[in-house]
């Protein structure tokens, strides 16, 4: 492991699938058996809590690796939980998003097309640990998710996660359009970085007001 600005990098090696293989001892072939490694690089962000991995040819595990990085090095229950780590002095206000007429607001040179919510977790009022999470698909209907929340009713509650499609056009006409899924959590952790379409989709989100500065108790304040 070693730092580097404000990244730490985790290094682990694993080992493959074992080989057998012919070798000449003298003049005499003979099976040698081996056991290959692989490397996998965690880089982790504490102030923006966030965890990348590099995992060449095992990209589909990408998310596991991840949960077990936060299970066996950070000690946390839930990969989401990165958030208690992160160092940022914002939170994010989810509860405007339980509303089916909000609406995200991005500049027409951005590149964004459309926006669409696709998953939402609901902590429940009332007392106790209870959550629920609604899942719906957009793509015919970006309300969906909405019209599954009109239809099951769910109690009084405070929304704890969101998840996100963006939807951007491309330059070239009769090219597909790209997309970009995110989830973002309260109080501030959300898996996009800080470059490329990820920085427009944060500023978006900080123009559309569900990220909010957080509020900062004074000396002054605290004693008036």
């Amino acid at each position: 492991m070693f730092r580097r600005h404000e990244k730490e990098y985790f290094f682990a090696y694993l080992s493959d699938f074992g080989k057998s293989e012919l070798e000449f001892e003298s003049t005499v072939f003979n099976p040698r058996v081996r056991t290959p490694t692989f490397e996998i690089i965690f880089v982790y962000t504490q102030s923006e809590g966030s965890l990348d991995i590099y995992a060449p040819r095992n990209t589909k595990y990408v998310t596991d690796l991840q949960q077990l990085f936060a299970d066996r090095i950070l000690e946390l229950e839930e990969l989401e939980e990165l958030e208690e780590f992160a160092g940022d002095d914002l939170i994010d206000n989810l509860s405007a998003l339980a509303d089916r007429d909000f609406v995200f607001r991005y500049p027409s040179e951005s590149g964004g097309e459309a926006v669409a919510i696709r998953l939402l977790r609901f902590s429940l009022l009332g007392g106790g640990k209870q959550r629920a999470t609604l899942e719906a698909d957009p793509k015919y209907n970006p309300k969906a998710i909405f019209n599954l929340m009109d239809k099951l009713k769910p109690p009084p509650f405070n929304i704890t996660q969101a998840g996100i499609i963006v939807t951007f056009h491309t330059p070239t006409p009769g090219t597909r359009t790209r997309d970009r899924k995110f989830k973002i959590n309260y109080p501030n952790w959300c898996n996009l970085r800080h470059h490329g379409q990820d920085q427009i989709i944060l500023e978006m989100l900080a123009h559309s007001g569900i990220e909010e500065t957080k509020q900062v108790t004074t000396e002054k304040d605290s004693t008036a």
